[in-house]
């Protein structure tokens, strides 16, 4: 027997005491996430969206996940050897269906709200519909492993309790949930990979379009972890399933976790901006509330037409590179900002990511 799986209670073990870990942290930084996205909408002074609900929903199925994952810990003896305990075996089984029915929701909840705020600041036709064919086959995915999940054995008390008379199950249980991993791998890249057109496109420094795509591109860790999870149910085994299983239900509860925190990234910017905006003066990318200093556009002789919009506003000053002209405007609630430089005539465009 493993030296770390001896002693007794529920975290005895070296590995129930790492489900217990983790469990703990990543509920407290998603959270934090949460709340750090709404800070740094409150900044942005952005309006509460649909991808908001979205993301608090999956948070809330976080948090139901959470309390499955201990419960197989304390009641079904996950990350112990099965040989320690027989007894609570049918349990663990029995806890495994809403884990990973919790599991396939929190993570399309999640898929979903990154692709609704990509739709929200991408206004291209073309990535619309490359979204909603993502949106739809997330549904499908999430659908398909919740159903895999009730249906995998008949009648589903059989997949626990193994005596009853004219029941049955999947002749391999493991490879359906690797094949669903893997296609969660497949959704993950296709969501990486929709917003990198679009940003390449921005007019903005080299820097800038760096910063971008590692705001974006932070969905990559929520990749590499399902990756891990798919090799980690690969050694999943129904003969010692506590153990064996237990890291497969490390990943299943970090991919989701972590994956709040990566939907939650893009609005982080304000917080930084307001706190170390004295140190980086002349970013060319500004996530910021509309600046009280900016006079609206007035209709006058030969400068302006009489029919500009209520919610353009400009300022003319002198910066680094000479005279230039800021312009923001409020378009779906949030203001954007743009300006031009004199010297070089250089356009730079600001975001719209709050």
């Amino acid at each position: 027997m493993d030296a770390r799986t001896r002693g007794t209670g529920p975290f005895a073990s070296y590995r129930s005491r790492v489900i217990l870990g983790i469990v703990i942290a990543l509920t407290i930084t998603s959270t934090l996430s949460i709340v750090l996205r709404f800070v740094g909408k409150r900044i942005k002074q952005t309006k509460f969206c649909y991808e908001d609900v979205l993301i608090i929903a999956a948070q809330v199925v976080i948090y139901g996940l959470a309390v499955v994952t201990l419960l197989e810990v304390i009641l079904g003896n996950a990350g112990h050897r099965a040989a320690e305990d027989p007894a609570k075996v049918p349990q663990a089984l029995k806890i495994l269906i809403p884990v990973q029915c919790l599991y396939g929701a929190s993570l399309a909840l999640i898929k979903i709200s990154i692709c609704v705020f990509y739709n929200r600041i991408f206004d291209s036709r073309r990535f619309h519909i490359a979204s909603w064919t993502v949106i739809i086959l997330v549904l499908a995915w999430a659908s398909g492993a919740i159903l895999h999940a009730l249906l995998e054995c008949r009648p589903l008390a059989f997949a626990w309790n193994s005596g009853i008379d004219g029941g049955h199950c999947a002749s391999d249980r493991i490879k359906p949930w690797v094949v669903i991993g893997a296609l969660d791998v497949v959704i993950d890249f296709m969501i990486l990979c929709l917003p990198l057109p679009m940003l390449w496109n921005l007019r903005v420094s080299l820097a800038d379009r760096i910063a971008l795509f590692c705001i974006f591109g932070a969905g990559i860790s929520t990749m590499i972890i399902s990756v891990l999870r798919v090799e980690a149910l690969k050694r999943v085994s129904f003969n010692d399933v506590t153990f064996s299983g237990s890291n497969a239900l490390i990943w299943s509860f970090l991919e989701p976790s972590v994956g709040v925190t990566v939907a939650c990234a893009p609005f982080f910017r304000p917080i930084f901006h307001s706190n170390f905006h004295r140190t980086f003066p002349d970013s060319s990318i500004e996530m910021r509330p509309r600046s009280p200093h900016l006079r609206r556009l007035r209709s006058r002789a030969g400068s302006v037409p009489s029919f500009v919009n209520p919610n353009f506003e400009v300022k003319r000053g002198i910066g680094t590179r000479g005279p230039y002209i800021a312009m923001q405007f409020q378009e779906s609630g949030n203001w954007s900002q743009a300006s031009l430089n004199r010297a070089d005539d250089n356009t730079r465009v600001f975001d719209r990511i709050s």
